[in-house]
């Protein structure tokens, strides 16, 4: 031992101290205590909360499929979760099962080893159910880490193995329910069996929507599929007993996770189930008084706790109930929230023995443990609707929690939309008295709540800050709060709140010289305050530091520029090389958000990325973060001078890299209040930045000369679009171009041809299209009865029967959206005529509705009413409730919601009755196109233009015409009773060849009583063979010309259909009156079609007949028809003595050689 003799005596102590340590952890690990004393008696105060552990031991040391084998289970559930979400569906995915007398296995994948998941196979017939939330961008939950990654990588065999997945994600992100996707693609391709479509669920839209979808379609499918009867109403399945605890000396959670008393004795590691109870040290406002929001900056001391962050993680906080909420849930359900109780999980052999910690009282659970301010769920209002004992009220709770199309719309209005959480629904319904302890059981877990970290440790590594708006707003007479931030919010100095620390992958570079871009409007500046605090540490300590550009963005610098004294005190010090801030809300200054900015140092950004930069953008997703995206796209493109898909992998490439890092949330729109405001208009303006909004669609054409002029502003045959985007909109022909693809799929539609070739400019942010050969059908009905505050369910909207209204000879819908003035408009308008005779002089307007004219009232609408113009010829049975004079016309009104008016009878008294086949009052204005042919190639398009006032108009007259129409301005004519009128071109945009039409617009005045034709000469480009129609000898629609003129109000109501009595009550002196000519059709040349088809069947057919006959004659054997040679008819022995010469000739040509070959040639 002679290295023994080389140590000294520091090794010797080391080395003692090193055992030490080992002993002093090791020994009790195998029960033996060095230092006597009973453990238990020391820990007597400590209670373990084994929420995910059975007490019966029996499952601990038993993987899943031997559980699954011995306890006779079918279906496996595995969830990724990553806010609790996804496994609370799962958990009612296993009790909807529990009817068709299932017991699934719910698991959490980091309780399994990923490895042993092909042993699924030894399960008799298996069913593998995953609901897996998308996190981040595209990222796996952090428990399904492990999971996904094996997936990912592995090549196991599935074979046997049915499955189905159900996506949890967010539509606003770029790889939207990307986890749920991956696992379903990769389990088919393992070998695996899809029982049902995947399952996308859209938290920026309507998850739970979505689930019960989903669920209501998959359940039936699986009861086929694998021969399940139905049994109980699985909702009325209680899977936890309740238990009331009398004995006083028991310890109780009193908010605490994962034991009791843990507050009182901490130690890290700290997560979900063991949070740190860190301390408040600073809680000050961000905002001014003059703002109606409140930003809070809190700092939290972690001194002491060993607990560590870096620059860019997230803060999560477990939040409080408000108890006043807590307090008045109480007094609705009459219970005593002292009461002392556990629930246990009824099934022994379940992993999960608890919903939460227990025993606790009914006070603690509902104030930190179940969230009672979420949106109450729909199985959930099943239970509610068993305990209410008002008929009514029952009735109403059950279709609240029904899965069709009318249950599903009315909680999106009145849950969804109004926002009600369990307190606003008993508070409702207040017949319903639900046991607490199945409440309990069915309300969602509390869960945390996630902030950047707006700090960083090198300044200060004991303090963590956040940067939150305080959320509150009010619906009807209900004050909406958001949990944690009021939780936040009235937390003083040394108040203690319990946290842990979430990893972000959003980090600095490693050399402190880099460049970095930061981009974050609001509390989206946070993390970047963090990133400025470490860049400074770094200069403290004579680092070089690279250039640091900063976009910031509020609504006032006055009221909401939070850190301001800070930002300003980095770009003094030379820190920041550049601050840049926004203002979108200020008078006098124009709107701009930080989007703009980039773009204005487009230059410089470029240099700064070239060079290595870095991009980081914090904020909202749906909005921000987009416009930031498709910014450094055109930078890339127009600066940097990539093509755009070169400037797309460039993108993807620095997000490979990690150069372009986001941190983003969506501002769900839900928070929003619409009363009459339609969530999918809301959504299209925000996404897409416009202030104005017409979208029409209509069914043939409107014959003024027959029915008058149309509501205004009138609607053109087909689909019809006109859009002014907001004035700063970066590119407008790229948001045109998306708009028009999200309208395509909303309302059903085929109009991807609008963009560009039927796409005018009228102004630099203004697009109009028309698509006059576009089919309306009942296809579009329904998403227009969506935008409709009751849904088309109510109200008058409610008589729009879909059969009569496409029976009907014209019928329209129409949006009208202007968020400068916040108005909205959705019409609805059809032309049936009832043309009385002297045989027929009456109508029913059952014949019209094919309904009942008793609409259910719609809570929302002012009025109901249907209006008669009296033309002093007829009689109604009932009379009106109502009679409405205006000038010298006189409306009748009745009241659609009285039932005395269920049927409404218009007859016609036979001596007064004439039947007239035109109007009394014919149009002044009249407007008609129409095409003159000259050979195949050229023509010309005339248009008449009818004055019949005895008054001169001065008109703008405006035509879009497609590219293969090249029109020739300069041979352009206007005359009016034969005699020339001079015109003045106001605007022209010529067309691009298979790109934007010709646009013109002129004025010119048309003199009283006359008949005036414009014309125009034009010639036809040639068409490839794939532009032609499927139909091309109808040729093609073209849109009609347009003008427009003042008239008088009078005149107007003299020669209007009406369809808003209302808005007659207002006096105009003029109105501008918008004239669509029909659509004009145009022959185009057509090429012979059939000429390459022809050709090719005459020469295949020569072909055939040719090597059909030599193959005949060179492959078959002839024998005679008779029994012998010398019986064999002439014909038959003609036809022998030519095969065989010809055989022979072929048998002597294939044995000669080449050489006598070419002789005998």
């Amino acid at each position: 031992m002679d290295y023994l003799t080389s140590l000294d005596t520091g090794d010797v102590i080391v080395l003692t101290l090193i055992l030490g340590v080992v002993v002093y952890y090791l020994l009790p690990q195998f029960g033996i205590n060095l230092f006597g004393g009973n453990e238990t008696a020391n820990t007597s105060n400590i209670v373990i909360s084994n929420l995910n552990t059975n007490t019966g031991g029996s499952s601990k040391s038993k993987t899943f499929y031997d559980r699954m084998q011995s306890e006779n289970r079918q279906v496996l559930i595995l969830f990724g979760s990553q806010t609790g979400t996804a496994e609370e569906l799962a958990g009612r995915m296993a009790k909807d099962l529990v009817r068709y007398g299932q017991k699934a296995l719910v698991l959490d994948p980091e309780e399994i080893d990923p490895e042993d998941i092909s042993k699924i196979t030894q399960v008799q017939d298996p069913l593998l159910l995953l609901f897996m939330a998308t996190y981040g961008e595209g990222d796996p939950t952090d428990n399904c880490q492990a999971f996904y990654e094996f997936f990912t990588n592995t090549d196991i065999n599935l074979s046997g193995v049915k499955f189905a997945v159900f996506g949890l994600g967010n539509k606003t992100y770029e790889y939207f329910n990307e986890v749920g996707k991956v696992f379903d693609k990769k389990l088919e391709e393992l070998g695996a069996e899809r029982v049902f479509d995947l399952g996308l669920g859209d938290d920026d839209s309507n998850m739970e929507e979505d689930f019960m979808r989903w669920k209501e379609a998959l359940l039936p499918k699986l009861g086929e599929r694998f021969q399940w009867e139905v049994s109980a109403d699985a909702a009325l399945i209680r899977e936890y007993k309740y238990e009331v605890i009398e004995d006083e000396s028991v310890n109780v959670f009193t908010g605490e996770f994962g034991r009791v008393g843990a507050y009182n004795n901490q130690r890290a590691p700290y997560d979900q189930k063991n949070p740190l109870l860190c301390t408040v040290v600073v809680n000050k406002e961000l905002h001014s008084a003059e703002s109606d929001r409140s930003c809070k900056h809190i700092e939290l001391s972690i001194e002491g706790s060993r607990m560590r962050y870096e620059t860019g993680d997230h803060a999560a906080i477990l939040p409080t109930n408000d108890e006043t909420l807590v307090e008045a849930l109480g007094e609705l359900l009459e219970i005593d929230l002292s009461t002392v109780f556990k629930l246990t999980n009824k099934d022994v052999e379940s992993t999960k023995k608890y919903p939460f910690p227990c025993p606790t009282t009914i006070r603690s659970a509902l104030l930190h443990y179940v969230d009672i301010c979420a949106p109450v769920k729909s199985h959930v209002l099943k239970v509610l609707a068993e305990y209410a004992s008002d008929p009514k009220e029952t009735e109403y709770l059950k279709l609240l929690s029904t899965a069709n199309e009318e249950g599903l719309k009315e909680y999106g209005v009145f849950i969804q939309k109004d926002r009600r959480s369990i307190i606003h629904v008993l508070g409702k319904f207040r017949s319903c008295k639900p046991p607490i302890e199945f409440l309990l059981e069915l309300l969602p877990r509390l869960q945390p709540r996630y902030y950047s970290i707006s700090s960083s440790p090198k300044t200060n590594a004991n303090i963590i800050s956040i940067t939150a708006v305080v959320t509150e707003y009010k619906i009807d007479d209900r004050e909406i709060k958001g949990v944690c931030t009021n939780f936040l919010r009235h937390k003083d100095g040394q108040s203690k709140l319990p946290m842990f620390v979430r990893k972000s992958a959003m980090r600095l570079p490693h050399r402190s010289n880099v460049p970095v871009i930061m981009i974050g409007p609001g509390t989206g500046l946070a993390p970047f305050r963090g990133f400025l605090q470490e860049r400074n540490a770094q200069k403290g300590l004579g680092k070089e530091i690279g250039n640091m550009h900063l976009y910031f963005g509020c609504r006032n610098k006055d009221v909401d520029y939070i850190y301001r004294g800070e930002l300003e005190g980095y770009e003094k010090d030379g820190l920041l090389s550049k601050l840049n801030v926004a203002f979108s809300r200020m008078a006098g200054v124009e709107k701009t958000y930080c989007q703009h900015l980039v773009w204005r140092d487009r230059e410089e950004l470029w240099k700064e990325i070239d060079n290595g930069g870095y991009i980081y953008v914090c904020g909202d997703a749906k909005n921000m973060a987009r416009d930031v995206h498709n910014t450094f796209l055109k930078i890339f493109e127009e600066v940097g001078k990539l093509s755009s898909e070169d400037a797309l992998k460039l993108v993807k490439t620095l997000e490979r890299q990690k150069r372009y890092q986001t941190d983003v949330w969506t501002s769900n729109v839900t928070d929003c209040i619409f009363d009459l405001f339609p969530k999918t208009i809301a959504d299209l303006s925000s996404t897409h930045h416009f202030d104005q909004l017409h979208l029409s669609l209509a069914f043939s054409n409107w014959w003024t000369s027959d029915w008058g002029y149309q509501p205004q502003p009138e609607i053109p045959v087909g689909a019809s679009f006109k859009v002014t985007f907001a004035k700063e909109t970066i590119d407008v022909d790229s948001k045109w171009g998306d708009l028009v693809q999200a309208l395509n799929g909303i309302f059903c539609g085929s109009w991807t041809n609008l963009h560009p070739t039927h796409t005018k400019t009228t102004s630099a942010f203004t697009r109009e299209a028309i698509l006059n050969d576009e089919a309306v059908c009942t296809e579009n009905f329904s998403p227009f009865l969506k935008l409709l505050p009751c849904k088309g369910f109510a109200g008058l909207a409610s008589l729009m029967n879909t059969d009569k209204f496409y029976e009907s000879n014209f019928h329209s819908l129409s949006i009208q959206f202007d968020k400068l003035d916040g108005s909205l408009i959705l019409g609805a308008n059809m032309i049936t005529p009832l043309k009385p005779t002297k045989l027929i002089r009456s109508y029913d307007l059952m014949e019209i509705f094919g309904k009942s004219t008793t609409p259910k009232a719609c809570n929302l609408a002012t009025s109901s009413n249907i209006y008669i113009l009296d033309d002093k010829e007829m009689v109604t049975d009932p009379r009106p409730d109502h009679i409405i004079p205006y000038g010298d016309l006189k409306f009748l009104s009745f009241d659609a919601l009285n039932p005395k008016f269920d049927q409404i009878t218009v007859s016609y008294e036979p001596a007064t009755f004439k039947a007239e086949d035109k109007l009394v009052n014919p149009p002044l204005i009249l407007i008609q196109s129409s095409t003159s042919h000259i050979g195949e190639q050229s023509g010309s398009i005339i248009t008449k233009i009818w004055n019949r006032d005895d008054q001169n108009y001065q008109i703008k007259f405006s035509h879009s015409l497609t590219w293969f129409i090249k029109a020739y301005l300069h041979s352009m004519t206007f005359t009016c009773d034969g005699n020339e009128i001079p015109f003045k071109f106001n605007q022209i945009t010529q067309s691009q060849m298979r790109g934007k039409p010709l646009h013109f617009v002129l004025t010119a005045q048309i003199p009283k009583t006359s008949l005036c034709v414009v014309s125009m000469e034009y010639d036809l480009h040639f068409l490839k063979q794939h532009e032609y129609p499927p139909d091309a000898e109808k040729g093609r629609v073209l849109e009609g010309p347009t003008i427009e003129l003042e008239l008088d109000y009078n005149k107007y109501l003299n020669n209007a259909t009406y369809f808003d009595v209302d808005e007659l009550k207002e006096v105009f002196q003029k109105i501008r009156l918008v004239l669509y000519s029909p659509p004009i059709s145009i022959q185009l040349p057509l090429p012979d079609f059939s000429m390459p088809y022809n050709v090719i069947c005459l020469v295949s057919t020569v072909i055939a007949m040719l090597y059909g006959q030599i193959h005949t004659i060179t492959t078959k054997i002839m024998t005679p028809a008779c029994g012998s040679e010398d019986e064999a008819k002439p014909l038959v022995k003609i036809s022998k003595s030519i095969f065989v010469f010809i055989k022979a000739k072929f048998t002597s040509i294939r044995t000669s050689k080449p050489s006598s070959e070419k002789k005998d040639n």
